[in-house]
């Protein structure tokens, strides 16, 4: 006799279907998710750990103790160097004058003919004064022109056009001695040579000439200290004989000093 608990037991219908109906729906729920989002890779990790309050403490230490103090120091040695370009340029500025100056204490022998030893000794007295005084400025000049040069360089063009507009200014002022000795020299037998009889219009013409010529290099200069100043670039070679040969050719063709 076979045993009843072997034997299959009937499927229930209703049952079958709610097991179909649960397998679908959860198909379904898995085809609307989508796959499985991978697990977040090394950048998506460091993101969100620098998003996270700890993060940001390390980032603003980082910014405090290192980041600021470096560009402060930066704009701090920046803003050091532009204030030496300026006390640079007020100091040839001042270096400049001097040469006006001294062409102006002579100025009045264009009058004379000749000068005695009286005269002579004050206006070499007083010319000797403008000198030293000039000699100074061109040494703050100098010195405070350094911080014109790149970084690692040995001069500058700024520093090269100083030298070149002190040599035209030593030029003209020795044409100014000259004129002093050759007035005094007139009546006064001098190196064993009587009346050297000085042209003084003619001298103050040609000192003129030269006035013109070191207004001009000054311009130039000057020009070249702002644009440093000012953060921008160099004239090149190019550009200083332009600019040289614009303000020639704008100068007045008289000797009249200027006002």
């Amino acid at each position: 006799m076979p045993d009843e608990s072997s034997e299959t037991k009937p499927v229930d219908p209703g049952h079958l279907r709610e097991d179909m109906v649960y397998a679908a729906a959860v198909l379904e729920a898995a085809r609307r998710l989508g796959p499985p989002e991978p697990p977040p890779g090394v950048l998506t990790r460091f993101l969100d750990f620098l998003s996270s309050g700890f993060g940001l403490l390390i980032i603003g230490t980082a910014l405090t103790s290192v980041l600021i103090p470096a560009y402060q120091k930066a704009s701090e040695q920046r803003q050091a160097e532009r204030q030496i370009m300026r006390d640079s340029l007020s100091e040839f500025l001042q270096y400049e004058v001097s040469i006006w100056s001294e062409y102006y204490a002579v100025f009045p022998l264009v009058h004379e003919s000749e000068i005695d030893r009286v005269e002579y000794d004050a206006y070499t007295a007083k010319i000797s004064e403008i000198k030293l005084d000039r000699y100074r400025a061109y040494g703050k000049v100098k010195a405070t022109a350094i911080a014109f040069r790149g970084e690692g360089s040995t001069s500058s063009l700024i520093e090269d056009e100083i030298h070149s507009f002190a040599v035209l200014l030593n030029q003209t002022s020795e044409k100014i001695d000259r004129w002093i000795g050759d007035l005094y020299c007139a009546r006064t037998i001098c190196g064993g040579t009587e009346g050297h009889n000085a042209d003084s219009r003619a001298v103050i013409a040609e000192l003129g000439q030269s006035m013109q010529q070191i207004e001009c290099n000054a311009t130039v200069v000057s020009e070249m200290m702002v644009r440093r100043i000012q953060g921008r670039s160099d004239y090149t070679p190019d550009e200083i004989d332009t600019a040289r040969s614009a303000c020639a050719a704008d100068a007045a063709p008289s000797s009249t000093p200027r006002a």
